[in-house]
């Protein structure tokens, strides 16, 4: 990691993804390039007025900068664009070639919900990884990481990229594979197809228990497709964790970062079907309105 694009909105939430990004940068000795979207101009427009608002925020970049020049971080060079700050981004990214996006989570409700939603919308369509930072985690809280995996080649990819920045920050890596319930065919006691009573009444009492069948079906994917899964990720020299659940994904992915108080969660942006690619974007959004903790998004190329 050479060149990390730190988001800045002036907000509360943006020292901690000032504090992120001095981590981080000293990790890899990295170079960090400010970046704020001058969104919103004056109502009238005037030229002194524009001049004056693009002079208070460069002043308030400066600030950040002797901030992070203090702490020893190099900056590579600072932006300051007009635009929406999807675009201003997104270009900047591509341009700079940077390895990491680092933003603010927001505040999603409905006097922020602005900021929120630029958080959801980088997630899902920023080129580079974007890490979001929440507030409300502590730094002793990365000494835990969450990594979300769906077994696909992506995954792997993502897995990879989690176990290389537990390795950089010395955390244990939590590793999470959610199955989707075990069901029986709905509507059998409504079919139109004539059976037996006898039959279906025999059929229902062999029927293993819903709880038994999840427990046996987690059973066979930790030990056949998870491990096949593992053997192929990079995963020397860390402490790790493997976990398999069932339920909805993202149901299950909050209430495993507040049981092991999770500071940070890593998982990639498309999932193993085109299916699967619009379900993935649902899920990161239903994190993203409960989360509490910082995010990794790590994106992957459409097939």
């Amino acid at each position: 990691m050479k060149k990390i694009l730190l988001g800045i909105n002036f907000e509360h939430e943006s020292d901690a993804a000032i504090e992120d990004a001095f981590m981080l940068a000293s990790k890899y000795d990295a170079k960090i390039i400010p970046i704020h979207a001058i969104e919103y101009l004056p109502r009238c427009n005037q030229q002194h007025e524009e001049d004056l608002l693009a002079s208070q925020i460069e002043r308030r970049i400066k600030v950040i900068e002797d901030r992070l020049a203090i702490k020893g971080v190099s900056i590579f060079k600072t932006i300051i664009e007009k635009g929406d700050p999807i675009t201003v981004i997104h270009t900047a990214s591509k341009i700079l070639e940077v390895d990491l996006l680092i933003i603010g989570a927001g505040i999603n409700d409905n006097a922020h919900h602005t900021l929120g939603a630029t958080a959801k919308q980088l997630v899902r369509t920023s080129p580079v990884p974007v890490w979001i930072s929440n507030c409300k985690t502590e730094k002793v809280d990365y000494d835990s990481i969450l990594c979300a995996v769906d077994l696909s080649e992506y995954s792997l990819m993502t897995l990879n990229n989690a176990a290389s920045l537990a390795r950089m920050i010395n955390a244990k890596l939590h590793i999470l594979h959610v199955e989707p319930k075990m069901s029986y065919y709905p509507g059998l006691m409504d079919s139109d197809i004539p059976v037996s009573p006898w039959t279906l009444s025999s059929y229902i009492s062999s029927m293993p228990d819903n709880k038994k069948c999840d427990e046996k079906h987690r059973e066979y994917v930790l030990t056949h497709d998870f491990q096949e899964f593992l053997n192929k990720a990079n995963l020397d020299s860390l402490e790790y964790d493997i976990h398999v659940r069932s339920g909805k994904a993202s149901q299950e992915i909050l209430a495993f970062i507040e049981l092991f108080s999770a500071g940070l969660l890593i998982m990639g942006t498309i999932g193993k079907t085109g299916l699967l690619q619009k379900l993935i974007g649902g899920t990161i959004e239903k994190i993203l309105d409960r989360l509490s903790c910082s995010m990794l998004a790590v994106p992957h190329p459409e097939k």
